[in-house]
């Protein structure tokens, strides 16, 4: 398994009810990491951020960057970017 897979079955596990992508955003080293859940209803974009980040433990050690979008499903349909603002 690669790191990839491995931070996606991290993710799933403490998200189960989560859509959950990990991709290369730049390199290896630069991630982007979407995961709509249910779960982010009411919120704010950094309890969701640091939700995420407490979901990958040591992963964040690894990683020189990381774009998050944390969004609930509705947000996801609506097209809003859980990002708010992050390129």
């Amino acid at each position: 398994m690669d790191a990839l897979e491995a931070m996606q079955r991290q993710l799933q596990a403490a998200f189960p009810d989560a859509e959950v992508r990990v991709a290369p955003w730049r390199d290896l080293n630069h991630l982007k990491i979407e995961v709509i859940s249910p779960s982010f209803a009411g919120m704010k974009r950094i309890e969701r951020h640091r939700r995420v980040h407490a979901a990958l433990g040591e992963w964040m050690q690894r990683v020189h960057a990381v774009r998050i979008v944390a969004r609930t499903p509705e947000e996801a349909q609506g097209g809003e970017d859980g990002s708010q603002g992050m390129a």
